[in-house]
């Protein structure tokens, strides 16, 4: 497997992120490495963190530590917030909290650079000036880390060489056109989506919105919007594994289910290890393989790995 260059990207999504921990458990379980990363938001944390060297377990049990008690949780978020109040007010957001005090409080330490880390990593976040992503993959990490997390109205901007920085799921949401072009495969991790089957089931049953919450009504929004930028960057970039990890039963912002939300996407697991030791034997025939797509989700059906009798001979 050493032979291919993998490319693998982590889309944003919250606490659904946790959904990539299966597939990079995949990764380990092969001893196999990803050549190069890339991610935003969330993806962009998972990204840092696995290529500083921690495990999907590592990070795991780390975010069940500090999301163990609710108590000493709230006692945090003091510590969270913009140190100058009164400029905060100014804002019109007394509640916009400082990415990197938070990066401080639950993220594993990472190094200062990209050039310590050990695989090469991609991280996005989007130029509030331009409205353009900016990849970042050299240079100080942190700042990357925070910027490529900083969703607008939770947290204040990131500003890097004097440019006002936010969320890289604004523009990428799942950055698979930033993987070297000389990838010989590559796999995408995306958690994000429509809306999660509960909320469409609501609305299909009801027939309007009336059953609906308010807060149900936006993320949904902003589900359907970023899903059309995965499906536009996946145009542009097709992955020969596209992975959907499974939103069902679980909320945006669901970071004290973390092992849930990774327990219910085990089926990842296994099915980036099929394609991963499909994809070696492939390559040692002198074959291609045709892209594959799997819905980790009751609701959705299981597109297998492609068998040999799918495979493409090189013309």
């Amino acid at each position: 497997m050493t032979e291919l260059k993998i490319g693998l990207a982590l889309s944003g999504g919250a606490a659904y992120g946790f959904a990539h921990l299966p597939v990079l458990q995949a990764f380990e379980d092969m001893g196999v490495r990803p050549s190069v990363l890339a991610g935003t938001s969330m993806g962009a944390i998972g990204c840092a963190s696995f290529a500083a060297g921690y495990s999907a377990q590592d990070m795991l049990e780390h975010t069940q530590e500090v999301f163990a008690l609710r108590s000493a949780l709230f006692k945090r978020l003091p510590r969270l917030l913009p140190t100058h109040l009164k400029a905060s007010l100014q804002d019109w957001n007394p509640l916009s909290l400082d990415p990197y005090a938070v990066l401080d409080e639950f993220m594993l330490p990472v190094p200062e650079s990209f050039e310590a880390l050990d695989i090469e990593t991609h991280l996005v976040a989007t130029n509030f000036a331009t409205g353009a992503a900016v990849p970042f993959s050299s240079g100080a990490l942190k700042p990357a880390v925070a910027a490529s997390m900083a969703i607008p109205g939770l947290f204040k901007p990131v500003y890097i060489d004097g440019q006002a920085h936010l969320d890289g799921g604004l523009v990428s949401p799942l950055p698979v056109e930033y993987l070297p072009s000389d990838c010989d495969l590559i796999i995408a991790s995306s958690v994000i989506g429509a809306p999660s089957r509960e909320t469409q089931t609501k609305f299909t049953q009801d027939g309007s919105t009336k059953a609906l919450k308010f807060n149900e009504i936006m993320m949904g929004c902003v589900q359907i919007l970023t899903s059309q930028l995965v499906e536009s960057s996946t145009v542009k970039r097709k992955p020969d594994l596209m992975i959907w990890g499974r939103q069902d039963k679980f909320r945006p912002f669901d970071f004290m289910r973390a092992k849930e939300i990774s327990d219910a996407n085990q089926p990842l697991r296994d099915q980036v290890k099929r394609f991963l030791t499909e994809a070696l034997e492939v390559r040692s025939r002198g074959q291609t393989w045709t892209p594959s797509e799997f819905f980790c989700s009751q609701a959705m059906p299981e597109i297998a790995a492609p068998k040999p009798a799918d495979l493409e001979v090189p013309v």
